[in-house]
């Protein structure tokens, strides 16, 4: 018997999505028949899957090789289409590599044949992606004799990009200047998007009149941009279901795809292969993009059959989803109506009250939803007793809540006034009170709570957002705790803001240990939270040992460690070396020995040349702000065993700061 393999954490389903080319043998009477190969997704994946004979292609083996004898991988060099009545067949050689680069081409042909319908001498921005589809659309707009302008994002794509011979290879930063130079300002006629948020947008801006944004991503919330660039297309494209949808579209595609391949005409794409054994680095290695698993004859994978889950979310009733007009919110919409929801009630405090809110929609309704435009301010218990009312009159009956209502007004604590509490807390916080009363009686299967990680970790000059996050956090618990169903879900950091602010807060964000996501990886997690039974989690990308690092405070040290893999340092060594230094020397010298400590730590933290730094400036005027200050905090802490306040830091400067951690060490002023 071979030796087990392992799966991590989570198993198969979190990647239900990800295809992987299978091979195995057709039976045929009870016994092994031809060999052949397919797509399968890997939430299937066992020692034994049966599938419908449509579903594989049959392979041809090679000339002189063993019936029985040889592996899989070495006894063919023929794939043949899906069987179709007259049994045509297409040849590959390398069977794993090519058959693992077949459905990026699949994709690329479906997007810029079917939907784009590309021309010949046609201009085409292709953006970069993790699935190869960015490198089969080059190949096969260049087939097509389109002008193709690709970006890229890492050096490893920008030379494959030149060896497949782009027409124009593009960095991300600046490419919307660099198309318009290239094209001396008209633009292109199509462009396939796999990005999100504002670099989306200005590629949208980029099309010329009767111009094709194709979208790979279903950057929705683009819309909206329609209103003032017209006659241009919008299409959004899911190949993974092109099969079920358009299985006669699928197979010419899918044909022409290993044709070009065998010929030459195109390139494979050499996407990740992994032996049985590494099934667990496989599945690492399987997130938004296509793998090959080479199974041998003699190998198993103890692995369970996929198990059919009940859908998630239902038909028969609506779902209230606060906050719906945002960015998040009008996800969440579309994301409950890809997943069976028929009746929608969308709140904002204005209602659809923005093009993008009228272009999302009447994206809603295309796909066959009901949708209520609701203008209320949940902050308000009136409000909330009439939105109750008028859906228990109107629509079917309320079965789902997401509280995704917010605002932020950010302020240190001697700036908080009660106006600015309440400014945060009653959206969010009475928000989720008032339609926790009100739908008690409501038949709810959910009630989603969209709370922070400012709640968790806290966050400097947001304590009326922490407060009001925090509320949310224990009123999940509480409505477990009475039998209710409840969740709370602490969200990380949303890649959805400005191009140029955006780059910068990820640079800002990434040097403390904070990544973001996108919003499609968002709403995987919710799923995933929803199947799940806790009342509440975190969802973020949080590199917890850069993070703790820079919040080195002792105490946060000791809450958190045990989420990285490096212990943190001890911290008392630090501070007794730094004792016994100052012991032996004067007032004075024990000032500028601490002002010296200050401006090194302040330096590394602002990232600025110690020498620039003036002891007797304010370290606000310098420049501080409460992140920042944040670390510097830590720091302070780690070194000297002293807790100073942000406001204690943003307010002083270091000698006055040297000697306040002076006196907190026990030293006399």
């Amino acid at each position: 018997m071979p030796a087990a393999h392992t799966i991590p954490a989570g198993g198969l389903r979190q990647h239900g999505k990800t295809l992987i080319a299978v091979s195995g043998r057709r039976m045929a009477g009870g016994a092994p028949g031809p060999a052949v190969m397919g797509f399968l997704s890997i939430e299937q994946l066992a020692s034994h899957v049966s599938l419908p004979a449509g579903e594989f292609i049959e392979a041809q083996a090679q000339a002189g090789a063993s019936a029985g004898g040889a592996r899989f991988r070495h006894a063919m060099n023929r794939l043949r289409r899906f069987l179709t009545r007259r049994r045509q067949t297409t040849a590959i050689p390398d069977v794993v590599q090519r058959a693992a680069s077949l459905l990026p081409f699949v994709g690329a042909m479906h997007a810029l044949e079917h939907a784009a319908r590309l021309q010949r001498n046609e201009r085409i921005l292709i953006h970069p992606s993790d699935d190869g589809v960015d490198l089969a659309a080059t190949q096969v707009a260049l087939t097509l004799g389109a002008e193709v302008f690709a970006t890229y994002a890492d050096e490893g794509k920008r030379d494959a990009l030149r060896v497949l011979g782009a027409n124009h290879v593009l960095p991300m930063a600046g490419f919307v200047d660099a198309v318009l130079a290239l094209t001396h300002g008209k633009g292109v006629q199509v462009v396939l998007n796999t990005l999100d948020g504002e670099p989306a947008q200005k590629s949208l801006l980029l099309l010329t009149p009767f111009g094709r944004f194709v979208d790979f991503n279903k950057t929705f919330d683009q819309w909206h941009v329609l209103s003032t660039h017209h006659n241009i297309g919008l299409h959004t494209l899911d190949t993974r279901t092109l099969l079920d949808q358009e299985p006669a579209t699928f197979q010419a595609f899918l044909d022409r795809a290993a044709s070009g391949l065998e010929r030459g005409i195109f390139q494979p794409l050499e996407p990740p292969i992994f032996r049985i054994e590494e099934v667990d680095k496989a599945l690492e290695a399987a997130h938004d993009r296509n793998i090959a698993i080479e199974i041998g004859a003699a190998e198993t994978l103890p692995a369970l059959p996929a198990k059919q889950r009940e859908s998630l979310i239902r038909s028969d009733g609506s779902y209230l989803v606060t906050g719906g007009f945002g960015g998040f919110g009008l996800t969440l919409a579309f994301w409950l109506a890809d997943r069976g929801a028929k009746s929608l009630v969308l709140v904002g405090r204005r209602g659809a009250a923005t093009p993008e809110a009228e272009y999302a929609l009447d994206g809603l309704k295309a796909k066959g939803v009901s949708v209520w435009a609701a203008a209320a301010d949940v902050g308000k218990e009136e409000d909330v007793v009439n939105l109750i009312r008028e859906i228990q009159a109107k629509h079917p009956p309320l079965i789902g809540v997401f509280h995704a209502a917010g605002v932020l007004d950010d302020a240190m604590l001697t700036d908080l006034t009660l106006d600015r509490l309440r400014a945060v807390m009653q959206p969010k916080a009475m928000g989720a009170w008032y339609l926790h009363q009100h739908t008690r009686e409501s038949p709810l299967h959910c009630f989603v709570l969209f709370s922070s990680i400012s709640a968790l970790i806290g966050k400097p000059g947001q304590g009326n957002y922490v407060a009001a996050n925090a509320f949310l956090d224990q009123l999940a618990h509480a409505r477990r705790a009475e039998g209710l169903p409840g969740l709370g879900l602490n969200w990380g950091v949303l890649a959805e803001v400005g191009m140029a602010a955006r780059q910068e807060l990820d640079d800002l964000l990434e040097s403390y240990g904070l990544g973001s996501f996108t919003r499609d990886e968002a709403m995987r997690m919710l799923e995933l939270a929803m199947r799940g039974d806790h009342a509440q989690l975190g969802l973020m990308n949080v590199d917890w040992r850069t993070w703790l690092n820079v919040n080195r405070a002792p105490a946060v040290a000791l809450r958190y460690q045990h989420l990285s893999d490096d212990a943190m340092p001890e911290h008392g060594a630090a501070i007794q070396a730094l004792k016994k230094e100052l012991q032996d020397m004067d007032e004075g010298v024990r000032v500028g020995h601490l002002v010296t400590l200050l401006a090194g730590l302040t330096a590394r933290i602002m990232r600025l040349p110690e020498e620039n730094l003036d002891p007797a400036t304010l370290l606000g005027n310098l420049g501080l702000d409460s992140l920042m200050g944040t670390e510097l905090r830590g720091n302070v802490e780690a070194h000297t065993g002293v807790v100073l306040s942000i406001l204690d830091l943003q307010g002083g400067n270091m000698e006055q700061l040297a000697e306040k951690i002076l006196e907190g060490m026990g030293y006399p002023g």
